[in-house]
């Protein structure tokens, strides 16, 4: 099932050029998400010229 859902970035602090969004709903549900877990970020290539952005859940022990 494909679940789409458009979210917008904004400047982390202000003195960094890191950016962040928030997780929409639908995936924090899904994923069980709490305050202060984390997601471990991984990038792969494909051939056609995209990426593939997985972020794997890790739950604060």
């Amino acid at each position: 099932m494909k679940k789409e859902n458009t979210t917008t970035l904004t400047r982390a602090s202000p003195n960094s050029n890191s950016l962040k969004t928030t997780i929409p709903i639908f995936i924090t549900r899904q994923l069980n998400l709490k305050e202060k877990d984390q997601l471990i970020w991984e990038l792969k290539p494909t051939e056609e010229e995209k990426l593939i952005i997985t972020a794997t859940p890790k739950k604060k022990e």
